[in-house]
């Protein structure tokens, strides 16, 4: 499975967010599954401060490197909130192009709604 979306990432600066593009990839990278269902949007929640910061910096995210959950664990880098489940391992690649790899994420700075504070 392959998409892109955006990440909404509150800002140190009180009542600001920002955002910026994302690619992502997913899968059962084992080959244990295979499906062709139609799926709920995948909603992933950032909980570590240091997933954020490296995806700020363009860095990729790739899932074996940090805590997942489907649940709100205390521990959890990541929550999965829809779309996936704990048997699919994930890649998260900042920026919409080729372009981002070299130039660099542009963020976006912008009010936070009352769900993102």
């Amino acid at each position: 499975m392959a998409g892109q979306g955006d990440v909404i990432l509150r800002s140190d600066e009180t009542g600001y967010c920002l955002t910026f593009p994302l690619r992502f990839v997913a899968g059962d990278f084992g080959g244990d599954t295979i499906s062709a269902q139609t799926i709920d949007p995948v909603i992933f929640v950032i909980k570590s401060r240091r997933v954020a910061k490296e995806l700020v910096k363009g860095h990729d995210i790739v899932s074996e490197d940090f805590r997942i959950s489907r649940n709100d664990h205390p521990s959890a880098d990541i929550i999965i909130e829809s779309g996936l489940s704990e048997s699919f391992n994930f890649v998260f690649n900042p920026g919409r192009n080729l372009l981002a790899e070299i130039w660099g994420v542009e963020t976006t700075r912008i009010p936070c709604s009352p769900q993102e504070k």
